[in-house]
């Protein structure tokens, strides 16, 4: 990915200041900017596979249990919500003080927009990525198969965003997989004559 982005945006460019008037403020980070962008791409990827095998297979029937189509859909919003705030928390003081400001907000306005989320991004970006790591492994409780919920760390502050937002889509994309595979086994077996 980086070598096509270092082709079109030569390294120059990467922490240069754009424009005469932006003198006074931090320069443009153009490699973190596209890194991100490649991955709301990867994420919309991911919804538009999910919704795919939401069209295509049969729903599982309530047993009372966490439903593994509903917990995928919840862990793909929330890695959608997280790359948008994605940013490095310095430690869990700066965490909190954005927690203590986003309740506040709650209990002040009863109400939370994306820049809210934006404003406190070093709480917000880590609860969304912990909402996604709590539904991987209620889907693993739920599909015994899957195995790569085992594979992950639980975000924290001293992690590479970045990283554990790689990982966490990966093991998305290994669940949806899964489920696809699982499905088309289930179609096969209820109707063996179509091999």
């Amino acid at each position: 990915m980086e070598s096509g982005f270092r082709g079109r945006f030569p390294q120059s460019l990467v922490n240069c200041r754009v424009r005469q008037n932006r003198r006074d403020m931090e320069p443009r980070d153009y490699s973190r900017l596209y890194q991100v962008t490649q991955r709301r791409a990867k994420i919309q990827d991911l919804a538009l596979q999910l919704l795919h095998l939401l069209d295509s297979c049969r729903r599982t029937e309530d047993t009372g249990q966490y439903n593994p189509y509903d917990l995928l859909v919840g862990a793909v919003f929330s890695l959608w919500r997280a790359i948008f705030l994605v940013d490095a928390a310095d430690d869990w003081d700066s965490v909190l003080t954005n927690a203590e400001r986003f309740l506040e907000r709650v209990i002040r306005h009863n109400a939370i927009t994306y820049m809210d989320d934006w404003n406190n991004r070093k709480w917000s970006f880590l609860y969304y990525l912990s909402d996604t790591h709590f539904r991987l492994h209620a889907f693993a409780k739920t599909i015994p198969e899957f195995k790569s919920a085992d594979r992950l760390c639980v975000p924290t502050v001293t992690q590479e965003p970045l990283q554990l937002w790689e990982d966490h889509s990966n093991a998305v994309w290994d669940a949806i997989d899964l489920l696809a595979r699982m499905a088309e086994e289930d179609k096969r077996a209820e109707n063996p004559s179509a091999d």
